[in-house]
This record gives structure tokens, sequence and C-alpha cells, in this order.
């Protein structure tokens, strides 16, 4: 399975792939489903689940959240994640609503799975219920922060910490619970265990070899056709009345705008070895590819810290701090608008990938990173 799917999967699905084949080789099936759960976390999931995930999953948090609010009266109109209240606007963000607290309360549940040695069947019905129950907790979450955020109930900041402890502790309870009625069945019929037990090591000998060899069949395939950029505009010479620099690629970089579908660049603005290093990417259909410099960042070791999205001269940027301890600390901005509407714009990856799918926005396409040092550390 693995070296017939290695010429046409990606590296995630390849793990996921690898991870399967390894799993039922080392007779894997025999310990509870929530050892494969874990399994299946420990994949460099998050950021891509983010990608896809993130987006409809926070528009859903803050359709849901307007609702609960018009129902006690509250005048609320959404724009996208945003709740606006009396000229307040309220960002259903990514740390507060996204994929973590999904990802945190499913570890969590493949914990007890494993630790109860729950069964399959329970599984297949338990893991779905407890899905809409963080979900739903990610809802209420949203709803009582928005009293504090928009300044409808007047409180302390660490109470925007402890709705998110109070929440989360009332998911954990009902998680237990659930638990607790599932528990203490075995994990499978044994006729699965002596089905299995007659896999050949000569067969999985076999199979690894073929695995081995598969990397070596696709090394000499031709590189995949690179989508032609014939509408590119050219690089930007200037950018807020200063003259823009160009930064050589790494060769990294280089290798990743082979394949990518349109054009990368960095530059820095000519203001000496303190200067502003600013990425360019223009891309002319909607792609993976395209994520956010955030992830790059945190990548290479950095410790980043959202910030409130900010707005000046018609922009919307999404803001960050990163620091790193032997680089510094700087300040993060980025966007993403359309090449022919400039006005239609995006402060994050998910949400322009989902509009320029579905046909809400047409290309090409721009997104700017801003990397502005605060401080050095020499």
């Amino acid at each position: 399975l693995y070296a017939l799917t290695f010429p046409w999967l990606s590296s995630l699905p390849h793990a996921l792939v690898a991870l399967t084949v390894m799993g039922v080789a080392f007779r894997l099936h025999r310990t509870t489903p929530g050892i494969w759960g874990l399994l299946l976390l420990s994949l460099p999931v998050v950021a891509t689940a983010q990608f896809y995930v993130g987006w409809p999953l926070r528009l859903m948090t803050a359709g849901a959240a307007e609702f609960l609010l018009d129902l006690i009266g509250m005048e609320i109109s959404r724009v996208g994640t945003v709740l606006w209240w009396q000229g307040h606007p309220v960002g259903v963000d990514p740390p507060c609503s996204g994929i973590r607290m999904l990802w945190v309360g499913l570890l969590i549940h493949f914990l007890l799975l494993a630790n109860h040695h729950v069964r399959l069947r329970a599984l297949l019905w338990l893991t779905p219920v407890m899905m809409v129950v963080i979900m739903a907790g990610n809802v209420i979450r949203a709803t009582l922060l928005f009293f504090k955020e928009s300044g409808a109930v007047p409180l302390p900041e660490w109470t925007h910490t402890g709705i998110g402890l109070l929440v989360f502790g009332g998911i954990l309870v009902v998680l237990f619970w659930l638990h607790r009625k599932a528990a203490g069945a075995p994990l499978i019929e044994t006729f699965v265990e002596s089905n299995w037990s007659k896999v050949s090591q000569w067969s999985f000998a076999v199979a690894v070899g073929l695995a081995m060899v598969a990397p070596l069949a696709n090394a000499n395939r031709a590189a995949p056709e690179k989508v032609a950029d014939t509408a590119f505009p050219g690089w930007p010479e200037s950018w807020e009345g200063r003259d823009l620099v160009p930064v050589p690629l790494t060769e990294q970089e280089v290798a990743f705008e082979a394949d990518f579908p349109g054009r990368l660049a960095v530059f820095r603005t000519a203001e000496g070895p303190w200067s502003r290093r600013i990425i360019l990417r223009w891309v002319n259909r909607p792609t993976r590819k395209l994520h956010s410099s955030v992830d790059c960042f945190r990548a290479v070791g950095f410790t980043m810290k959202a910030q409130s999205v900010s707005s000046g001269e018609g922009e919307r940027w999404s803001e960050w701090v990163a620091y790193h301890s032997t680089a510094g600390r700087f300040r993060i901005r980025e966007r993403l608008w359309a090449g022919e509407e400039p006005a239609a714009s995006w402060t994050e990856v998910s949400a322009w990938f989902w509009d320029a799918t579905l046909g809400r926005s047409e290309g090409p396409w721009w997104a700017m990173t801003v990397m502005e040092p605060e401080s050095r550390i020499d």
C-alpha cells in the first residue's frame, strides 16, 4: 500500500499510510483503539488542520455565538468571524476557537480510551459525541468572552483565561462521565487476533523491500509543471515610501518556489541592519502551499504570541510578536489581497483559501509578511 501510493501522495498522507502499515505489521490491532488515536494525533497535523478546518470551525462558532446573543436581546451583527455590538468588534480568533481546543480534547479522549480499554464499537460512537461536546464548549466560551471583550460586562484581564479554563473544565467533566459509561468492555472479538496472527514474516519483509524501493522509482519522475504565471505584474520597487532591496532566496526557498503556483521574493527596506524584512508571495490559484509565515517562524524556533488584528489606511493586518533567544524580538504582520480587487483582503490564509476555492474571489492574489525588529540580542 505504501509503495503503490508513494508517487501520488504528499508527505502527511504518506506518514499516515506508513503508520497504518507498521501498526498492522506489529500487531497493534490487538491493542486498544485509544493507542491508534494517540498515534494519529502524534502526526504533525495541527497546522494542516488549522489551514483547512480552522476557518470553518471559527465561522460556525461565531454564527452560533451570534444566535445565542440575539436570543438574550443583544443586537449583534457579524462580519465573518467578527461580532459587532455598539461599534465594538470582538473577533473569534484562532487561539481561542480554532483547531487547538479540539486537538487537546481529543488527546485527553484517546488517553482515556487507552486507559479504560474501551472497545472499538464504543470508540465509533464516543468520538463523534466528544467532538460535538468540544465544539459546543467552543461556542459557550466565545459567547461568554464576548461580554468581557465588548465591554458589556467590565471584568479584569485574568477572566479571559479563567473563562476558558472553566469551560474546558466542564468539557472534561462530560468527557470523564461518558468514558465511565463506556469503560470496562473487552477491546474487540478474539477471532480478529487469531486471524491476524497468520500474517507471514516473509510477506512483511517483501512489503518493507517494496516500500524502500518506492522512493527510488519516484526519483526520476519529472517535476510537476509549474503553473503558467505570464500575468505576473512584477515586484514592487518601494513600500510605504521606502525602497525595497531584493534579498537572495535561500536554498530551501528556491526549492519551495520550484513547484509553488506563483512567485516568491524576499526584500528588505533600505534602513540599515535594523531594516524591515518583507516576504512577498504572488499566487494564481488556491493552494495549501500558501501557508501562514507564522508556521515557518515556529518551525525555526520562534515563540509566537498573537495580537489583535490592526487596521490602518484601509488595510487590515494580523499581528504577532515573535521572540527568539538568539535573534531577538520582532513584530510580525501579515495580510492577503486580490490583485484585481485590492479591497478584497484577508488577515489569515484559511479564510482566503475557502473564498478562493469556492469562487468568491478571483485571482491572482498577493500575500505579504512584514518582519520588524523591536529588539535584538547580540
